[in-house]
């Protein structure tokens, strides 16, 4: 069943990064109107899910100082990097390269976080 589920994500890997180089082709944006425009769809599911996961009542609770503002202003820019970096790649190499490339960060992660944790990987 392991098996199945990994291959069902390589599977949609391919797909996505194939019909996103599709689309990076075909539309015309600014590699940063690419990075804003879906990080903007995602907030969509996000409006959703915060109320129905209860997670507004765990922010309302949260003190928000410096120790916390920060990292997550960090990650928020690093996400914004990543994304940038990766429309570069697509616009960049072929959808064959850049899923083998993709393929290859997943794995090697798999691979550093299995080692983090005693052998277990943590996906």
């Amino acid at each position: 069943m392991l098996h199945s589920g990994a291959a069902f994500r390589y599977a949609f890997f391919t797909f996505d990064t194939v019909y996103v180089k599709h689309m990076c082709d075909t539309v015309k944006m600014t590699n940063w109107g690419r990075v804003y425009y879906t990080n903007a769809l995602a907030l969509i599911p996000l409006a959703v899910m915060l109320p129905s996961l209860g997670e507004h009542s765990k922010l309302a609770t949260v003190e928000w100082n410096f120790g916390v503002v920060m990292p997550l202003l960090l990650s928020c820019v690093v996400g914004v990097c990543m994304s940038h970096s990766a429309y570069l790649l697509r616009d960049t190499v072929s959808a064959t390269m850049f899923t083998i490339v993709g393929i290859l960060c997943k794995v090697g992660r798999w691979e550093l976080s299995g080692k983090d944790v005693g052998g277990r990987g943590v996906g």
